[in-house]
């Protein structure tokens, strides 16, 4: 028998949380519905699981990426949308930095503390720049450290998105948003 992820929605009056990642081994479907009656329950595919080992042991330490993902895949996993969204686990990772990026950018443009002079479709312009550098310094560290062979999940996203704002500050001047 082998382990499979699930995400668990619990929409009662009496969640203390909306929804849960839950590892375990349930060899049939109804197995699934009988360890969790009252909940509406999705089962996550196999590319997902490093990233959800890492959500769930607290190995993704920025409490900002792990909110983000953590919502990001509960969002797709209520409308379904995962079954063949992804063709490895390198693409889902790449997904998920993606995500990040654009949810810091997203924060930045409602809760942006600090502005430059710039109309906001410049501010829009420059951090999608910003997103391209620091994509290409990516891939660019990618191609050197391929002899590494595997990173971690955590330590990728933290890297990644470390990256992306450090080419932020380096375009604003400053970090735009703080995300502690």
């Amino acid at each position: 028998m082998n382990s499979h992820w699930l995400i668990v929605f619990d929409f009662s009056d009496s969640a203390t949380q909306r929804f849960q990642l839950v590892n375990g081994v349930f060899d049939t479907e109804s197995s699934i519905q009988s360890s969790f009656p009252h909940a509406f329950v999705r089962r996550l595919p196999a590319y997902m699981f490093s990233v959800l080992a890492a959500l769930k042991s607290n190995r993704i330490t920025c409490s900002f990426c792990a909110d983000t993902i953590s919502t990001y895949i509960a969002r797709q996993a209520r409308i379904d949308q995962f079954s063949q969204l992804h063709s490895s686990e390198e693409a889902f990772i790449d997904q998920c930095v993606e995500i990040v990026c654009c949810e810091y950018c997203l924060k930045f443009n409602e809760h942006g503390e600090k502005r430059l002079q710039l109309r906001h479709d410049e501010y829009m312009n420059l951090l999608r720049t910003c997103k391209i550098q620091a994509q290409y310094k990516r891939n660019k560290r990618h191609q050197e450290e391929k002899y590494l062979g595997h990173v971690s999940v955590a330590e990728e996203l933290r890297r990644s998105f470390n990256e992306f704002v450090a080419t932020v500050v380096s375009a604003f001047g400053y970090a735009p948003v703080d995300i502690n």
